[in-house]
């Protein structure tokens, strides 16, 4: 307990100094207060469950350690590099794996603290049974999310300013999982062959787009295993064979890495009637009558979160997050065919749902660049949810945010 401690406490530290850094958002008595009881409860809850075994660890958990400590591994740790970094800190005070559990839970505390700094409502998302859950594992989830929710926020300002944050962001997210930073990468060209001004432009924009996606899936196989490039049909057949492997992970006894924790695997069919049930059961599972167990009921709890989430952002009409938010669980759900996978996979979604409720708050849809607002890309700034003014030069970062929230 005292490691997870420590990796919390450090980890909270570090984000909160960036975060604040970057924004310029100062955090209230309120807001440390109610992080803090997070954070304290999930570093009791982490340390019950390595004490129980109630979820059990997954196959991933020692791997941003044994980077750290640069010991071999028989797999490629090379995506933990960006968790390694931030569990520093706490691995040069504790010797022991288990501070990664800390780091994710300062991270995930830490952002809670800010977003309940602009809208307390919407920081209960982070409450929900994925996230929670999820956030007392030494995954890289949790960094995958904080990456997906900043760039998120960054695609949705009047105007892009902070273009070191938006760099780094990409930059942590392409090391930590190659195949969503190229999620964001076509959402945030699709956006820029939206924008009003770049109109006269779309004959130019367009062949490149599509010629960065085709290189994009000429590559994809390497990105998950195969040490070759494919195209056309050999690369679908390729993608099929790694998808059939992820949902039979326990087959000849293979413990299945932790990933399938709820016991659940979607049915074996061809791909064209695989694929809509896997994008169906992204959203849904397990269903009723499935479940079995308690962590099967989390999830189907979950699913009505989530469900209730994604209704709510799509009726806001952001365009930039619901793109995101949809690319990403077309992506999850072709590659993710068991309930396990699929669970865990669910909670950076809900950072990049948080992300564009939080943008429709600071921001009014009036000034979203893509439907040619008054605030977009070098605009001169538009109005907040509230009516209060934006400041275009600071990505429409109301006045006096700094010391409240808007």
């Amino acid at each position: 307990m005292i490691a997870i401690a420590i990796g919390a406490g450090l980890a909270y530290l570090l984000v909160a100094v960036l975060v604040g850094a970057v924004t310029g958002v100062r955090l209230g008595g309120r807001d440390l207060t109610v992080s803090f009881a997070l954070a304290a409860s999930l570093v009791v809850l982490a340390a019950a469950n390595l004490e129980t075994g109630l979820f059990e660890q997954k196959f991933a958990s020692e791997i941003a350690f044994q980077q750290f400590k640069g010991l071999e591994r028989t797999v490629d740790t090379s995506t933990f590099g960006v968790l390694a970094l931030l569990s520093a800190p706490a691995f040069l005070v504790v010797d022991s794996w288990e501070a990664t559990i800390g780091t994710n839970i300062g991270l995930v505390a830490a952002v809670f603290a800010y977003v309940n700094r602009v809208d307390a409502r919407l920081s209960l998302l982070m409450l929900a049974p994925a996230v929670l859950n999820f956030s007392i594992f030494a995954l890289r989830d949790p960094l995958i999310g904080a990456c997906f929710l900043g760039l998120t926020l960054l695609m949705s300002a009047p105007a892009l300013t902070r273009r070191g944050a938006a760099v780094g962001l990409g930059a942590a997210l392409a090391v930590t999982r190659p195949e969503s930073a190229l999620v964001v990468a076509a959402v945030w060209c699709g956006r820029l062959v939206r924008q009003q001004r770049l109109i006269r432009y779309r004959l130019i924009a367009v062949p490149f787009v599509l010629g960065g996606l085709v290189v994009a899936l000429y590559l994809a196989p390497r990105a998950i295993g195969f040490n070759r490039n494919a195209f056309g049909a050999e690369l679908f057949e390729l993608l099929d064979t790694f998808a059939v492997r992820r949902g039979q992970r326990f087959d000849g006894g293979d413990d299945g890495g932790g990933s399938n924790i709820l016991g659940g695997a979607i049915v074996d069919l061809p791909l064209a009637i695989r694929y809509p049930l896997q994008l169906l059961t992204v959203f849904v599972l397990p269903l009723p009558f499935e479940i079995r167990s308690l962590t099967m009921a989390l999830a189907f709890v979950d699913s009505i979160v989530f469900i209730t989430v994604v209704i709510r952002l799509v009726r806001t009409r952001h365009w930039i997050s619901i793109s995101l938010l949809g690319a990403y669980l077309a992506s999850i759900a072709f590659f993710a065919v068991n309930y396990g996978n699929l669970f865990r996979l669910r909670m950076p979604a809900y950072f990049i749902v948080l992300g564009g409720l939080l943008a429709v708050r600071v921001w009014s849809r009036s000034t979203d660049p893509v439907d040619g607002g008054d605030g977009g890309d070098g605009g001169d700034g538009g109005t907040t949810a509230r009516g209060g003014r934006v400041r275009a030069a600071d990505d429409g970062v109301p006045a006096g945010a700094g010391s409240r929230a808007p």
